[in-house]
Parts: structure tokens; sequence; C-alpha cells
């Protein structure tokens, strides 16, 4: 879905005037609509993360089902089982730590993405505090000039940022190759 789509779809799922403010004025839970909490615009961000986690919600259940096929993951947690290892066991010593190894470099790079989409923290997200992306856009965007060398100082100190990640991703993606 098209972060666009999406972040219209949660002002009108989160937002004052939206679907969970009237079901929760219709079951009673808050007596006038103003009482239903901010939770588009706010300064915590919760209307970014809803809308990043439906939208990404789709993908890792597509990609962390393959890595179980793939890993034979159903295998390994019988055989836990059948030592005696118990559910919260199996999930949390066998499954997890086998799915996080091989899908870390994955999860990093949606994080990445996350941290550099625009559309929703514009339309979704607090003015008074902007995220990275969203601020460097609206100074490079300004007729003042002394604003456009701040959009570039932020954009090679987020560039300088992610390729530090990177590399450090790769150093411990190689780390890891190198157990296995």
């Amino acid at each position: 879905m098209p972060a666009i789509v999406m972040a219209f779809f949660n002002i009108q799922l989160l937002g004052k005037g939206g679907w969970l403010s009237r079901v929760s004025h219709q079951l009673g839970l808050i007596s006038a609509l103003e009482q239903f909490p901010d939770w588009v615009n706010d300064n915590y961000g919760i209307g970014i993360i809803v809308a990043h986690v439906i939208m990404a919600t789709p993908f890792f259940t597509i990609f962390f089902a393959n890595l179980y096929e793939n890993e034979r993951l159903g295998e390994y947690l019988h055989l836990a089982a059948t030592l005696g290892a118990k559910k919260w066991q199996r999930v949390f010593r066998v499954a997890l730590p086998v799915l996080l190894r091989r899908g870390l470099a994955t999860v990093f790079l949606y994080f990445m993405f996350v941290m550099g989409s625009y559309e929703i923290p514009l339309l979704v997200g607090s003015q008074s505090v902007q995220m990275v992306s969203v601020r460097t856009i609206q100074r490079l965007q300004r007729y003042n000039l002394g604003d456009i060398p701040e959009a570039y100082a932020i954009s090679v100190a987020y560039t300088v940022l992610v390729v530090a990640l990177l590399s450090g991703l790769l150093w411990y993606n190689r780390k890891q190759m190198g157990r296995a």
C-alpha cells in the first residue's frame, strides 16, 4: 500500500473525528469526541508508528514465514520439544534467534526506509517536532537562503549515519558468517 494512502487511512482511523474515536464514543468510553487522545499529529509519533506497523506487517509476515520454511524451523522446534523444552523456550531460544539472525539485515534496511520516509511523517506527524526527512525537505524548499545550508548539513549527517550503520551491519554479517 502506498505511504500516502496509509497516512490518510491513519487520519481516518486514529484522528479525533476518525473511526476509533466514533466507536469509543458509541461504546460510552468517552462522552465527547474532543476527549479522544491525539494520535495524529502528536509529539510521540503514534500515528507514524501505527502507519508503518500496518504497512510492514504483511511484508514481514511473508518474509518470516519463508525464513521459517527455508530454515526448517518446524523440525528444530519438534526436536526441542522432544528434548523437553517448554513452549516459551522453543519460541525464545530456538525460533526467534534463528529468525532474527537471518532477518536482521532486512529488518535494519526497513528501519532505515522508515527513518527516510517522507509522506507519512508529513501528513500524520507533528509539525513542531519533525522527523529528519520532513525537516530536510522543508528547509531545502524555503526561499530563505540561510536554511538551505542547514538542509545540506542534515542530509550529510544523515548519510554519514546511514553509511556507518550499514558498515556496522555488514561487519556483523561477515562476523556471523565466519562463525556459521
